[in-house]
């Protein structure tokens, strides 16, 4: 399952599509996209009028479930854990997030952030995803932020070297959690990507 070129952000709904929705559209998203727990992915289409184009995705926490996802034609989200490689050679997700929020420390000479070369190409190769939650790394204090976003930076610069697939997305769970596609835009930009890739990244 892909992506349109239109600016788009991920949410994790609690009950609160609309409102979801209504702050995307307020804040320059073109589309929006509600992912759940696998386990309690909804079964049929939501009633009401949610005001703007939208679709669904699963959080995916096992092999079994990314396999269901890809045979219903679902995206799937796994949160990535100590072995990545294995996870984007193996499970192979539609996005893997969360690779820099690991404790792991740092190398002497750069940042320990979750991804090597061979991993860069194998997502590249093997039509996976990386994705950045940003509202994850707004909770973080600020040592542990700078440590992050250094990753961040890192792996972004990793990724565009081997043409590899990256996606932001906020992953908020309510309204005043999202952020102005501009702004991400922008955050994309700081950390090495040009507009056209910046914009990509959200699409």
């Amino acid at each position: 399952m892909g992506f349109s070129d239109s600016m788009r952000d991920i949410v994790l709904p609690k009950g609160n599509e609309q409102e979801l929705a209504e702050m995307a559209l307020r804040l320059g998203h073109e589309r929006i996209t509600f992912a759940y727990p696998y386990a309690i992915f909804p079964k049929t289409m939501m009633k009401g009028k949610i005001g703007m184009p939208f679709d669904f995705a699963a959080i995916a926490a096992n092999q079994k479930e990314i396999i269901a996802c890809r045979s219903k034609g679902i995206l799937s989200l796994y949160r990535a854990h100590e072995d990545v490689r294995e996870a984007i050679e193996g499970l192979r997700p539609g996005i893997i997030f969360g690779i820099e929020y690991s404790e792991r420390k740092d190398f002497i000479h750069h940042r320990n952030s979750g991804l090597n070369h061979i991993m860069a190409k194998a997502a590249k190769d093997k039509k996976v995803t990386i994705g950045i939650s940003f509202s994850e790394l707004l909770i973080l204090n600020a040592s542990t932020q700078a440590v992050v976003l250094g990753r961040i930076r890192q792996n972004i610069s990793l990724l565009r070297k081997y043409g590899a697939s990256i996606r932001l997305f906020s992953l908020a769970d309510d309204p005043y959690s999202m952020r102005p596609a501009h702004d991400l835009i922008s955050f994309l930009i700081g950390l090495g990507m040009t507009r056209d890739e910046a914009e990509r990244a959200l699409g």
